[in-house]
């Protein structure tokens, strides 16, 4: 599509059946640190180090505030209405001004495993990277060993595409990683 841009809006607020996402805030600063963000079990396969005292969630809550200012930061909380507090985030990294491809990442503490949230919420995020801001492409990352996140992935109709050559260090450990991707055209496809 030559001359086609995408129309960034950053972290609006969505919502699904069962979850508020949105913008994170200082408030959050509690229940991120006690639901997922010291949790070295959701960090295990994060790129991200994990946040052992509330000063770090503070620090972390700090620079997204800073970053929200861009409408290049797509970073959501998860908040299950159920439960009114942020119990994970899903996010969109590697987007450009002039990007048409985005990274779909997620994280949820471990008591809000195994109930369909990192696909409702990736759903929701899909939705608005491929209807709103006109993305051709979305890719996804897991680490070897994180068999519920290709799960997820595929779930979204993402295609594997291939296991890395060489593995990477990551929180000390020589790991490999799966990859998955999926075009707007499959997406709209898959939708319909």
């Amino acid at each position: 599509m030559f001359g086609f841009y995408p129309k960034h809006c950053g972290t609006v607020p969505l919502e699904t059946e069962r979850l508020v996402l949105r913008p994170l805030s200082l408030d959050d600063c509690e229940a991120i640190h006690r639901n997922w963000g010291s949790d070295t079990t959701v960090y295990e396969y994060m790129t991200t180090p994990v946040m052992p005292q509330p000063e770090d969630v503070e620090l972390f809550l700090r620079r997204k505030l800073q970053a929200y200012k861009s409408e290049l930061t797509y970073y959501w909380g998860i908040f299950p209405k159920d439960v009114g507090e942020c119990v994970g985030m899903v996010t969109v990294t590697e987007v450009g001004k002039y990007s048409l491809t985005g990274n779909l990442a997620y994280a949820l503490g471990q008591p809000w495993w195994g109930k369909g949230y990192a696909k409702e919420d990736s759903e929701a995020v899909l939705r608005l990277m491929f209807d709103t801001v006109g993305l051709r492409l979305m890719y996804g990352c897991h680490f070897v060993g994180n068999d519920r996140s290709g799960a997820t992935l595929r779930s979204l109709g993402m295609r594997f595409t291939g296991r890395s050559q060489t593995p990477i260090s990551h929180h000390g450990k020589m790991r490999f990683f799966d990859s998955y991707e999926l075009s707007r055209k499959e997406y709209t496809a898959r939708t319909k």
